[in-house]
């Protein structure tokens, strides 16, 4: 299994590396080419959120600073003697940007083997073969499986043959979405089949090839899951997108938010999806109190939220991904450096247009006076990686960018997570309509969006807010899920030092 880490990483590090220069290109390091612990995580979890729509737990900060430590569950599982193999040279050298690349590849990899983990158990629970064809009709069925536990936050390994046919009956009911995601997993399985005929077909007849094409395998069958890990984020997104329509439909004049009286309307009016609880809007960082007699809903902090994510495992979400991450992948190829002269950004941003923000516009005075204001306090540049100009990016682009509270005043969760601390998720049906008839003054003054005036950077040397210093905590959290990988492989001393060196000599000899 370590040489199955191997290969996968010799195929997949180049496209993961490519992914993440420009992240890290807009990131301080050491004068070694070293990036620190909260670099590192801001880098990654920015990097699955864009490319993959996946939320680490132990990547996203849920509120906190990027140098806070994470609760990661598999932190227990792991040996001290193991952890301290890895986390003494983290510790005192930090990470490279090849080294990044080759951790975020650890995650990706372990991601993946535990969906093959979840699918194996299934194929033996079934009565499949896992060295042999099946019938193609068995292995669609349980991609079809698979999808279904993932996205009802189900583990697959778990439910039994009798459970699996109810969720298969279930779904379309409780996952709207349903008939799309089945046929995107079809597809992908029909693809793989496509790109992978066994060598003995080419050799057969017609009738032997259109008999061999009614069976697939349980190799091709994890090939596709795989695939609909990595591509069902952005192949779903469009819901999200859809999401963000009806309520800019109900948005107060530009501000990229949405009155909760008509948020309410809209929920009681039959749109499912509006119907969360004031009490989980605001630990989501989805509402904005600051006129508490006219709360309103964020549009991007909404729709990007933990209550729109469509699946879970015990590594990650998979949730809609935000439009502002093209935005800053965009930013980070124009400016592809740490910081940049506030001249220099407001041309980036007047030429950047969104999917409701044109190109070519002229900044607002006011815009570019609080653009100027960030780079007075930082040395006269820009940090392109910090709280104000996320926040400045929000005033921007209302509707795209989320707005960035300050850490420790959100705590959001996801849907299983908040059940389990007890607490509703939906508001009752009093709740709502007390909301929603509420009346509105007409000379009510228009509320903008909050400005806010304090810094928050991820990297602790740099971070002008000030604050316990940047230990390797978070950087042990997230070591641990890529050395339970290794572990698993029975040679982890072995791996754990081989491991970059091998990556870095085949990448080199590439």
């Amino acid at each position: 299994e370590g040489e199955a880490y191997i290969k996968a990483a010799q195929e997949h590090l180049p496209e993961i590396q490519v992914d993440l220069a420009p992240i890290l290109l807009t990131l301080p390091k050491s004068a070694e080419g070293k990036f620190d612990a909260p670099s590192v995580r801001y880098a990654l979890h920015h990097y699955f959120v864009r490319h993959h729509g996946w939320r680490l737990k132990g990547l996203d900060p849920l509120g906190e600073r990027w140098n806070s430590s994470s609760n990661v569950v598999v932190l227990e599982r792991m040996p001290s003697a193991v952890r301290a193999e890895i986390e003494r040279p983290l510790a005192d050298h930090g990470l490279n940007a090849h080294d990044v690349a080759a951790l975020g590849m650890t995650l990706k990899y372990l991601i993946h083997r535990e969906g093959h983990k979840k699918l194996r158990a299934a194929f033996r629970a079934s009565g499949l073969r896992l060295d042999a064809p099946i019938p193609e009709e068995a292995g669609v069925k349980m991609l079809e499986s698979y999808m279904a536990a993932f996205l009802l936050g189900r583990d697959l390994s778990k439910v039994t043959i009798e459970q699996r046919e109810v969720m298969l009956r279930e779904v379309p009911e409780l996952y709207p979405g349903w008939p799309l995601a089945r046929n995107f997993t079809r597809r992908l399985l029909a693809a793989r089949q496509r790109r992978s005929p066994g060598a003995a077909a080419e050799a057969m007849g017609a009738e032997a090839k259109a008999a061999e094409a009614k069976t697939t395998s349980f190799a091709e069958v994890a090939l596709a899951v795989e695939e609909a890990e990595e591509k069902y984020g952005r192949h779903q997104n469009s819901e999200c997108l859809d999401l963000k329509k009806m309520l800019v439909a109900m948005e107060v004049q530009g501000t990229g938010r949405v009155r909760l009286r008509d948020f309410y309307k809209a929920g009681l009016n039959g749109t499912w999806q509006f119907t969360e609880s004031p009490s989980y809007l605001l630990e989501l960082g989805a509402l904005d109190t600051t006129v508490p007699e006219s709360k309103r809903v964020i549009i991007p902090n909404y729709i990007n939220g933990y209550s729109n994510c469509i699946g879970t495992t015990q590594y990650n979400d998979m949730c809609c991904i935000s439009e502002c991450e093209d935005l800053m992948a965009s930013i980070e190829r124009s400016i592809a450096a740490p910081r940049a002269s506030p001249e220099l950004v407001a041309s980036t941003i007047e030429a950047l247009a969104s999917s409701t923000v044109p190109s070519g516009r002229a900044l607002s005075s006011v815009l570019r006076q609080r653009l100027n204001a960030i780079a007075q306090t930082s040395g006269g540049t820009v940090p392109i990686y910090g709280r104000l100009f996320a926040q400045w990016l929000h005033h921007a682009y209302p509707r795209e960018c989320q707005f960035p509270h300050l850490s420790g005043t959100t705590r959001p969760k996801n849907l299983d997570d908040w059940v389990q601390s007890r607490q509703n998720i939906d508001a009752t049906k009093e709740e709502m309509k007390f909301f929603a008839s509420r009346r509105l003054r007409e000379d009510a003054p228009l509320h903008t969006a909050p400005w806010i005036d304090e810094e928050e950077l991820p990297s602790g040397a740099l971070d002008a807010v000030g604050g316990t210093p940047v230990a390797w905590v978070w950087m042990e959290c997230v070591v641990s899920l890529a050395m339970l990988v290794v572990f698993a492989f029975t040679m982890a001393r072995t791996v754990l030092r081989a491991l970059f060196s091998r990556l870095r000599t085949s990448s080199a000899l590439k």
